[in-house]
């Protein structure tokens, strides 16, 4: 295993183009390091103030997030979707990091769901977001990704033994 870690912002760092496409010498690099797992997001973000749910859709319809008290905030414009478009061109596997300080189990279940699980052709306005998970596997579909994405690990939290963490 040898993996990397990329943040949600800034085109994650700089590797995607204004449309979240992978960088081809992007890729070319990583695939050339030999990474097999691509983590999501990096960094204390993602186990603390991460809302998967403003990292998805159309990137123009993305609200502003904020990355930290005091930080003007960011367009999570490498979202999910992103995220693993870049783990599916470098021939990687997904280690999705939850946001356990913020949001709860059903949050997480509807994220291992919007990744995992497979779509149906149930329309999206016949279910309820709510309560059917299915759901949020038509509404990755509808936003142009039919099949699952390879998730192989999940990490609850990051860095929560913090004064803010969840075990205070």
């Amino acid at each position: 295993l040898f993996g990397v870690i990329q943040n949600q912002g800034r085109m994650g760092e700089g590797a995607a183009d204004g449309n979240g496409q992978p960088y081809p010498e992007f890729v070319e690099a990583l695939k050339t390091m030999g990474a097999t797992e691509l983590r999501y997001p990096g960094g204390s973000m993602g186990g603390m103030i991460f809302d998967w749910r403003e990292a998805i859709g159309p990137i123009e319809d993305r609200v502003k997030t904020y990355a930290r008290t005091r930080n003007p905030g960011q367009i999570l414009n490498y979202g999910v979707d992103e995220m693993a478009q870049m783990a599916e061109a470098c021939g990687m596997t997904l280690d999705l990091c939850i946001n356990s300080h913020m949001l709860g189990v059903k949050e997480a279940l509807q994220y291992l769901a919007y990744t995992t699980m497979e779509a149906n052709d149930t329309p999206l306005a016949q279910l309820d977001p709510n309560n059917d998970l299915q759901y949020w596997a038509n509404l990755r579909a509808h936003y142009g990704h039919e099949k699952p994405y390879e998730v192989t690990r999940v990490d609850i939290g990051n860095e929560e033994d913090g004064a803010a963490g969840w075990r205070n």
